[in-house]
């Protein structure tokens, strides 16, 4: 019976390991469906009160993130084409200025340095034009990524509250210690989806809200694309939106209008970089966690070093179900300890 149990065992690690290796590709977008179910799952109820169908009520849901979600990217698509063009006139603009400075730079054995500039301007442009067509070479995948989404926030909805009664009555058949162990890493990764929901979604959607208003009272061109980038960017804490912010200002440097480019990278450092991430984000994310807010800061920004690009989710789930556990297991033999004195 020890023989069949303990192989039981180890063909179930076996299976969960492959089971996690064959999901890994997806990790981000069935994360993300699972925080989105757990926020919409007070919509989906209401909803069906009204409507007197579950089904009708989850169908209903989907589509009122799915509408929105798709016509924004409709929208920012039939910018790239004019951004791209954007890009290529510039780099021909500053060659046609460069040209006669080189004439006259050559009088005085400088050219070499118009040349160089001339070089690093269109190397930027092929780049940046490059990383436009990588982009669109990545929609496929992209595509892939926001089915799998949409799909695993349907049935997460639709099963989800029957796996976890069904859990549940697993734990109970459990030990109290380890019925109580269980429970509490159950509490922190509850506790830790309010924390990815306040301070990953919710920052970013401030943080696109934010440049789309600021980019436009700037004068900034295509704001509605780079406000979605500067969102994209806004769940890479404190790495990625200074990237956004930061090339606008360039490209409005290089166009000669000095205060738009003063103007956006101070308006970005302060309002999409420094007050989100070193102030809103941990203390929106401790209260809904309850943890200490140095667990989300180290979780945030411990993630990405540890599990890479999946580390930006993965790690405050880690972070916050570690402490959340370490209090119970302190408190339980706490409370052990009170009940012998």
């Amino acid at each position: 019976m020890d023989r069949f149990i303990s192989i039981e065992k180890v063909l179930l690690v076996v299976f969960v390991i492959l089971g996690a290796i064959m999901i890994s590709p997806f990790y981000m977008p069935v994360l993300l469906a699972a925080i989105s179910a757990y926020v919409m799952f007070p919509l989906v109820n209401t909803l069906r009160k009204f409507f007197k169908s579950y089904h009708f009520a989850l169908v209903v849901s989907i589509t009122m993130i799915a509408i929105p979600f798709v016509l924004l990217i409709a929208y920012s698509i039939n910018d790239i084409t004019p951004l791209v063009h954007e890009i290529t006139g510039l780099s021909q603009e500053i060659n046609t200025i460069l040209e006669p400075a080189e004439e006259f730079l050559s009088q005085y054995g400088l050219s070499k340095f118009a040349v160089n500039i001339q070089a690093g301007v269109t190397g930027l442009s092929e780049y940046m034009k490059s990383q436009m067509l990588s982009f669109v070479f990545t929609i496929p995948m992209l595509i892939l990524h926001i089915t799998i989404y949409f799909f695993s926030t349907y049935y997460f909805l639709k099963d989800g509250s029957g796996s976890i009664k069904f859990f549940k009555r697993y734990i109970n058949t459990l030990e109290y210690r380890e019925k109580r162990m269980i429970q509490s890493i159950m509490t922190g990764l509850k506790n830790s989806f309010d924390v990815l929901f306040l301070s990953y979604i919710t920052i970013s959607v401030l943080v696109t809200i934010f440049a789309w208003i600021g980019f436009n009272l700037i004068g900034i061109p295509y704001p509605a694309i780079l406000a979605l980038l500067a969102g994209i960017f806004g769940f890479l804490p404190l790495l990625g939106i200074w990237i956004v912010y930061t090339g606008i200002g360039i490209f409005m440097f290089l166009q000669g209008d000095m205060t738009s480019a003063l103007l956006v990278i101070g308006f970005g450092a302060i309002f999409l970089n420094i007050i989100p991430d070193l102030f809103i984000r941990p203390i929106l994310g401790s209260k809904a966690g309850k943890v200490h807010p140095m667990t989300i800061v180290i979780g945030f920004f411990g993630g990405p070093l540890v599990f890479g690009v999946n580390g930006f989710l993965i790690g405050p789930i880690v972070l916050v179900i570690a402490e959340t556990v370490l209090v119970s297991y302190m408190n339980f033999y706490i409370d052990v300890s009170k009940e012998h004195n």
